[in-house]
């Protein structure tokens, strides 16, 4: 009952965050949830970028900048083929969603 009043908390604390928060903290808690570790990284199911978009609370367009962004940075990175983003860099995602 705590870990959930904690979690609602921290979800109403995250709806005030900028959006590259927002989407960090919904990547790091979809690996640490689902999560599988690869060679380049921690893998998750490649969700539609508009159902992302929707989790984190934030426009599709937001999301898809955001997106390619950290895939400048190299933290996240998409693999079509087998249908999974990689992030391969969950500590510097971890830190810009504030769970650091």
């Amino acid at each position: 009952m705590v870990q959930r009043l904690r979690m609602t908390n921290f979800r109403f604390q995250l709806r005030n965050q900028p959006p590259a928060v927002k989407l960090a903290y919904s990547l790091v808690s979809l690996a640490e949830a689902y999560g599988q570790a690869g060679d380049a990284g921690t893998e998750i199911l490649n969700i539609p970028m508009k159902d992302m978009a929707d989790v984190t609370d934030i426009s599709e367009d937001e999301a898809n900048k955001i997106f390619d962004k950290l895939g400048e940075k190299g933290w996240v990175k998409v693999d079509e083929d087998r249908n999974v983003i990689v992030l391969t860099n969950v500590k510097q995602l971890t830190q810009l969603a504030g769970r650091a």
